[in-house]
């Protein structure tokens, strides 16, 4: 799998969701994507924000991205997540499809 993100039909109410709900306990916190189903899937890129830091315990329902207040904690958790994806086994799906064939058995 290589691509940065999946796109499909979008069914939010962002109308809804821009008002603040009947109740108004709505919040629209979507990273961009009603700007996108505005403006025009060809500038996802420009408008979606894909990197969020948050302090869960003051901020437990994630509305203060602290992304760029900490860029280098930001870097320390980029880091960390490199370290350990490389430490990962190779997805299935990745690899490349194998063929049990008497050739491949005399390999293994």
């Amino acid at each position: 799998w290589t691509a940065k993100y999946i796109m499909g039909p979008d069914a939010t109410n962002y109308e809804l969701l821009k008002d603040g709900g009947k109740h108004q306990d709505m919040k629209i916190g979507d990273s961009g994507q009603f700007k996108v189903k505005e403006t025009g899937i060809e500038k996802f890129d420009e408008i979606v924000q894909t990197l969020f830091l948050f302090n869960l315990e003051q901020d437990p329902t994630e509305t203060v991205n602290l992304a760029e207040e900490f860029p280098e904690k930001v870097t320390e958790l980029r880091t960390r997540l490199d370290e350990f994806k490389q430490s990962m086994a190779v997805p299935i799906l990745l690899q490349p499809k194998l063929v049990w064939d008497e050739e491949f058995r005399k390999r293994i």
